[in-house]
Order: C-alpha cells, then sequence, then structure tokens
C-alpha cells in the first residue's frame, strides 16, 4: 500500500553560503577603469638595445625606455623577467587617459630596487595573478615611492627585506629627505594616491608609510609577515591626512621591531602641528588584524604638538581585532581636541584588553563594540570560517547602523545589513537562518 513519509529537517549548520564554505579569503578585487584606444608598447628584458616598443618584435628591453616616450592612453605591456627599478617622471596620463603599466604573457615581472613614480595619472597593474612584485633584496631604501598625483597601484606585490616597502610621500617641491623636514620646506600634498589588492610583505620597517596626501585610498590588501609598524600615518612639518580610507585589508603575522609593532599607528609632528588637527577626515573599516606583536592600532603621544591638535574626525568603524599582544585599539594621546569616533568594533583574545584610553584624552566616543566570545566559526587561518561569526554569536544585529557613514559592506563585499541589523566586526553573518524543509515522498 503506498505510503506518503514527510521528513522535516531542521537545518543548521547545512546550509552554507559559499564564503562561509572557502575559509579565510583573499580581499575582493577592485576593479579600475582602464583606457582604450592609445598605442599599446612592449616590454621586454630578454629583447636586443634598439627596439622601438610597438610590437613584441621590437620591444624595449628597460621599463625606463617608455618613460617619455608614451602618452595620454597609451598602455605598457611589461614580459616576464627582471628589471631594474625606474623613476617614472616624463610621461603623464590625464584623468580619463592614464597611462597603463601592465604584466601580459606568462611568468612574473620582477623589478628590483627603488621605484620612484613623480609623474601623475598613472596605473601599474599585476593582473589578476599579481604577475608584477616590486622588491629589494639589499639596502634600506625605500621600494615604491609616491611622488606624484592621481597614481593607482593594482594587483601587485611589494616585497622586503628592510626599509619602508610604500612611502606614500609628498609632491612637488623636494628638500632632501621629505619624511623628516621642519615646516618651513615648501611642499605640495599628494591628491588621490590609490593603492587596491597589493600584497606586502618581508618588510623589515614599516609597510605603507603615509606622510601626506589628500582622499587616498589602501583598499582590499594584505600586509603579511612585516616588522615594525605595518601601516603608519604621520604627517609632519605642518602637512596633513585628509580623506584617507582604509579598508578591507587583512593585516596579519606582524613582528615587533625598532619602531614598535602595531598594525596601524597614528602619529605626527612635536613642533610643527601647533593647535591644528593633523588628520582629517580618515576612515578606519572593514579589516581584519591578527596575530600582531603589539597594538592593533595606536592613536600616539610622542608626536603630537603641546598646543593641541590631534585628530579630526577619525572613524574606526567594523574592524575585527584578533590576538594582539597587547590592545586592540590604544589611544596613548594625553591631548585635547580630538574628534575619534570607535564603532561596531570587535575585539576577542587580545593580550591587554580591547580599548584603552589615556584618561586625559578628549573626544573619542565609543559605541557597540564587543570583546566577548563571538563564536567565531574557526580561530585556524586555515580552516573554513576563519573569523567568520557562527550562527547565533552575541555580535550578530548588535551594531549600530552606519549607512551614513558609507559603511554598507563587509570586508567580503557583503551587503549590510543582512539580516535585521549591523553585525559587530569585519564579517556580516551570511548565512540563511535555520529553517524547516519538507520532503514529501511517495512509495
Amino acid at each position: 500500500m503506498p505510503k506518503k513519509i514527510v521528513i522535516s529537517l531542521f537545518f543548521i549548520t547545512l546550509i552554507f553560503s559559499t564564503r562561509i564554505c572557502l575559509g579565510y579569503e583573499e580581499p575582493q578585487t577592485i576593479d579600475v577603469t582602464k583606457p582604450t584606444g592609445g598605442t599599446t608598447y612592449y616590454v621586454d628584458a630578454a629583447a636586443g638595445p634598439g627596439g622601438d616598443g610597438l610590437s613584441e618584435a621590437t620591444a624595449w628591453d628597460d621599463i625606463k625606455d617608455a618613460d617619455g616616450n608614451v602618452g595620454p592612453g597609451d598602455i605598457v605591456r611589461i614580459k616576464a623577467g627582471t628589471y631594474p627599478a625606474f623613476w617614472w617622471e616624463g610621461s603623464s596620463g590625464t584623468a580619463g587617459n592614464e597611462i597603463v603599466i601592465e604584466a601580459y604573457g606568462d611568468g612574473d615581472v620582477y623589478i628590483e630596487g627603488n621605484t620612484g613614480l613623480t609623474a601623475v595619472y598613472l596605473i601599474i597593474d599585476g593582473g589578476p595573478d599579481k604577475q608584477i612584485t616590486f622588491r629589494r633584496e639589499s639596502g634600506d631604501t625605500v621600494i615604491v615611492q609616491f611622488l606624484g598625483d592621481y597614481i593607482t597601484l593594482r594587483r601587485l606585490i611589494v616585497q622586503g627585506p628592510s626599509g619602508d616597502c610604500m612611502h606614500t610621500n609628498n609632491g612637488g617641491i623636494i628638500v632632501g629627505s621629505p619624511t623628516w623636514q621642519g615646516s618651513t620646506t615648501d611642499f605640495f600634498e599628494i591628491l588621490s594616491p590609490r593603492i587596491y589588492n597589493v600584497t606586502i610583505k618581508d618588510c623589515n620597517h614599516k609597510g605603507v608609510y603615509w606622510h601626506a596626501a589628500k582622499d587616498g585610498e589602501l583598499r582590499n590588501s594584505i600586509f603579511d609577515h612585516n616588522e615594525s609598524v605595518v601601516i603608519q600615518l604621520n604627517p609632519r612639518g605642518g602637512h596633513y591626512i585628509d580623506g584617507l580610507t582604509i579598508s578591507g585589508n587583512a593585516i596579519y603575522n606582524n613582528n615587533y621591531g625598532s619602531c614598535g609593532g602595531e598594525a596601524i599607528l597614528i602619529s605626527g609632528q612635536t613642533s610643527a602641528q601647533g593647535a591644528d588637527p593633523w588628520i582629517w577626515n580618515t576612515t578606519i573599516s572593514n579589516n581584519f588584524f591578527w596575530d600582531i606583536d603589539d597594538n592593533g592600532m595606536k592613536i600616539d603621544s610622542r608626536f603630537i604638538g603641546s598646543n593641541g591638535g590631534g585628530v579630526n574626525n577619525l572613524k574606526i568603524y567594523n574592524n575585527t581585532f584578533y590576538q594582539m599582544d597587547l590592545y586592540g585599539i590604544r589611544v596613548n594621546s594625553s591631548t585635547s581636541d580630538n574628534q575619534v569616533d570607535i564603532k561596531n568594533n570587535l575585539f576577542y583574545n587580545n593580550g591587554s584588553g580591547g580599548i584603552h584610553v589615556h584618561s586625559a584624552v578628549t573626544g573619542v566616543t565609543q559605541s557597540n563594540n564587543f570583546t566577548d566570545d563571538p563564536s567565531f566559526l574557526s580561530t585556524n587561518q586555515d580552516d573554513s570560517g576563519f573569523l567568520k561569526l557562527r550562527t547565533n554569536s552575541g555580535a550578530m544585529n548588535q551594531g549600530f547602523d552606519l549607512s551614513a557613514q558609507g559603511i554598507d559592506n563587509d570586508y567580503f563585499g557583503t551587503p549590510r545589513p543582512k539580516y535585521g541589523g549591523y553585525d559587530i566586526g569585519a564579517h556580516e553573518y551570511t548565512v540563511e537562518p535555520p529553517q524547516n524543509l519538507s520532503i514529501i515522498s511517495m512509495d
């Protein structure tokens, strides 16, 4: 006799989004619009001298050969090989017609030494497999130096062993070493530097040193096994950082070095700042920090002028700090007149605690931060679900709605909020809520 069987299944752990199954993921790739219609040139380290660059058969043998010989909208394609570092200063693009330098073919491009970029409107792109590596095998000079406006680095590798790996410096008139010049030196502010999907590793000093720039972006990049400070914001000599976004980055496995070991250190000049803030309108959001031999983030008092100053409109939102040796965030300034807003951050298993604010500090607001066990799916970097929220985590739906602040996605690109309210930390939970599923069969 036929029977109807009804099976009710209560799904808790069996239905997953693809993001949960993948485990630790590199940040999402950021799209960049490249010009079309320009001339394509070729560079091949194995080519003979005397080429005109207009075909693979007549390729230039040095990247520097292209500088001064290409124009707005042109593309310079670099074949696998090892090339000397270069200072790009003779050819600039224009808005919408940038000069593009990119890898092509199989294999990797290695650029050895200190590269400086002083022209404007450049895009350097290593391609989906990050086939361009800027590196230095010895010495202590900067590997990549921004000295021009509207420059984008995308899908690259920057590798130590020592010195600052990437140095976002002053443009305009440079006298001596611009990092340490006083307020009497005439500098111009760099406009719109962009660092997207860059892997920065094995640096024995700072990974990225941000000196003075307006409307910069450091997004969706990886910082692995660096020593000393990973990212330092350090305007000096009356210079400012304004409109910087640091978002969607994975910063991990950092060792304590000669200048400390924070993942992000915010500092400034001792005597030249006066009463003016030196960090303006900066947002640090949706970053994962783990295994850092110091504080995850520190606002430092060493370099702040005695007449006041500090930071104005610094927003620290929806970051995850796991396993810092000290604090997740330490505001160590004894300076007044700060404007720092700390919301929706997740802190777990940090040696000294979540947030520490110096007793004399004013102007720091905190809300909706989470310091209890968040019930991560995993704390093993190699496992599926690394530092992602588990069903019914206490950090779910407990965050402040930051849509008005532009925080509308998580580290993985998932829209916020997903279910009801904002989740706390860099991950917005994506698994469907448990539900009953009835399966009807006849036999």
